[in-house]
């Protein structure tokens, strides 16, 4: 195993590999193309994604994201975007991910599961 230095945009199956878990972890609203980074991510997980991110908009009753300009997020202008939790649960089913379990606390985290192979019962 070797480790590498590398920008998500740059993140492929050719470039890394798969591995049976991946980890993404609060990165996601940092992100200027968020989507396109957790597909990136989703794509290396044969089995498992967990991704941690910052959550608004969740009197939303549909999938939705906000955009914070400058430093509007906790004053750190690389914080880009908020989902909620509908949008988060809806594009990791549209990345093949067929159960999505999601925990508030210590901090937003969705363990996205291809199957129940890896899942605990």
């Amino acid at each position: 195993m070797k480790a590498l230095d590398i920008d998500v945009p740059d993140l492929t199956v050719e470039r890394v590999g798969t591995f049976d878990v991946v980890l993404f972890l609060g990165v996601f609203y940092h992100l200027f193309d968020p989507i396109d980074g957790l597909r990136r991510a989703a794509s290396l997980a044969r089995e498992v994604l967990v991704v941690v991110t910052h959550i608004d908009l969740n009197e939303v009753d549909r999938p939705a994201m906000v955009y914070y300009p400058a430093d509007e997020l906790a004053g750190d202008s690389t914080n880009w975007w908020g989902p909620n939790v509908l949008l988060m649960q809806a594009l990791l089913k549209e990345l093949g991910f067929a159960r999505i379990d999601y925990t508030s606390t210590p901090r937003p985290t969705f363990h996205a599961w291809r199957s129940d192979a890896m899942r605990a019962p």
